[in-house]
């Protein structure tokens, strides 16, 4: 039985990444490094570096696709010097018209520009852009995390900034109710306040997201780190967890950076690491960020991708998710190696879509659920080296691996009770296995509403005709109590 699951799920994955593709694609001849990439529907915008100085207006590299990245105009054009220049960060889209990004640095701090972050807004699909806020301090220690919206209307933005001097390194946010026309700052927990940098943060629904911060100086090289949530929408923001990392891997997170935080919902949720050049961590919760669990991936030592770090996860639904991969220029290295990977267990298990070890980096993607189609972006440390692949053909929508027997399961978490509800008129067979494959029930689901009580743990079950012949649905189960 053990091989049976073994040999279904292999046959399920073989199934799904056939059907998922990866092409690199043409943006522009003279392309600025991409570093970021949003998306609305079928457009996308691509973002590359932008001049904050106060001697000269606004300028900005920014490419725009209309047809989900089949082909790209250049819509904004920067021609900025080496030594003032940051970078275009967090483009989030409100609808097809209105934009709200960011000019910031990355963690590679290559360049001290007079004022080191801004807000800025297009309401005209990214022709034309206006600062909205603006953050002053003549410091290049300073970052916007993140941009995010709620709504049409309610969003903010974290990151962190100096203070009054070098080593005053503070955690900062605003929200907007406005569609950020206007930005009012966020009152953190005293906690935060006292040199703490947000790592990122995310957003789960119209009221709920989480935050994960660090200390700006690890005290004899031990990080230590901060997971908060806010359930109205970032005004305010309570502790989850406090050095939420799985032993033994604190011994070598001194250098350790938070690069992503991805949430299915408001239990589920995934947090990417990047350990200065020797480990790719992905980390799980299934108890919205109390605990934290190290899940296995390709991108280690033992098969040669240990340089390269998981820079973005995104789930295109509670079962299917990309990983964007690439390391670049921090103190210690530049640009060198990309890949990318894909799940349909909810990051139980990954494969390889494509990588380059030596190639260029891939550091943000935006991907639209309606159409199937997303873009990975990124480069090297040169002006004009961007790189950019179409991602399509992902099973889009279906919340489980297989949706052609019509089964109901939830609660998906819950608390030990998990309702099957058989919607057909005949019996079907229902088999729970554990994530060592080993099957713990097997039994057969009548028309209408069976409940089965389960242990604290992951499982996979798979519901299918008596026969087999009639089509099968299987997924992940989670239980927390």
């Amino acid at each position: 039985m053990k091989q049976y699951i073994l040999l279904s799920l292999c046959m399920i994955a073989s199934g799904l990444f056939a059907q998922v593709k990866m092409e690199e694609v043409f943006v522009s001849p003279d392309s600025y490094n991409y570093q970021s990439v949003g998306n609305h529907g079928e457009t996308f915008i691509i973002g590359g570096v932008c001049s904050p100085s106060e001697d000269m207006p606004l300028q900005m590299n920014m490419y725009k696709s209309i047809d989900a990245g089949a082909s790209w105009n250049t819509i904004q054009s920067a021609s900025v010097g080496s030594d003032n220049y940051l970078y275009i960060t967090n483009p989030t889209f409100i609808d097809e018209d209105i934009i709200v990004a960011s000019c910031s640095g990355r963690d590679g701090y290559y360049h001290d520009p007079t004022e080191s972050q801004f807000i800025v807004k297009s309401i005209d699909g990214g022709d034309n852009w206006d600062v909205v806020y603006s953050h002053p301090s003549g410091h290049s220690f300073e970052r916007i995390a993140g941009i995010d919206f709620f709504d049409g209307q309610h969003g903010m933005a974290l990151g962190y900034f100096d203070k009054d001097d070098w080593f005053d390194i503070n955690a900062w946010g605003v929200t907007t109710d406005d569609q950020g026309k206007t930005w009012t700052a966020i009152d953190f927990p005293d906690v935060l306040d006292e040199y703490k940098t947000i790592q990122d943060f995310c957003i789960v629904d119209y009221q709920t997201s989480y935050l994960v911060a660090e200390d700006a100086y690890p005290y004899d090289s031990i990080m230590q780190y901060y997971f908060y949530k806010s359930i109205d929408q970032g005004h305010t923001w309570t502790e989850v967890s406090q050095n939420l990392m799985p032993a033994p891997m604190d011994e070598f997170w001194g250098n350790a950076n938070v690069s992503d935080i991805e949430f299915i919902n408001e239990n589920v949720g995934f947090m990417s690491i990047i350990e200065d050049y020797e480990k790719s961590v992905i980390l799980k919760t299934v108890n919205g960020g109390v605990t934290w669990t190290e899940m296995p991936h390709p991108l280690d030592v033992a098969n040669g991708y240990e340089d390269i770090n998981v820079n973005k996860i995104h789930f295109i639904n509670e079962q299917e998710g990309y990983a964007i991969c690439g390391n670049y220029c921090n103190s210690t290295g530049c640009y060198r190696g990309y890949a990318v990977m894909y799940t349909i267990d909810a990051g139980l298990s990954w494969t390889v879509l494509d990588s380059d070890r030596w190639g260029r980096a891939l550091v943000d993607m935006a991907y639209d659920e309606t159409s199937g189609s997303g873009i990975a972006v990124g480069g090297t440390i040169q002006d004009s080296d961007g790189i950019a692949f179409k991602l399509s053909g992902s099973s889009v929508g279906t919340p489980d691996i297989f949706d052609d027997i019509e089964v109901s399961v939830g609660p998906n978490p819950s608390e030990g009770q998990i309702r099957f509800t058989n919607g057909l008129e005949v019996t079907l067979s229902l088999e729970i296995f554990g994530i060592d494959s080993k099957l713990i029930e097997s039994t057969r689901l009548n028309p209408g509403v069976m409940v089965l009580s389960l242990e604290r743990g992951q499982y996979l079950y798979k519901v299918q005709t008596t026969d087999g012949s009639g089509g099968s649905k299987s997924g992940i189960l989670l239980v927390q109590y």
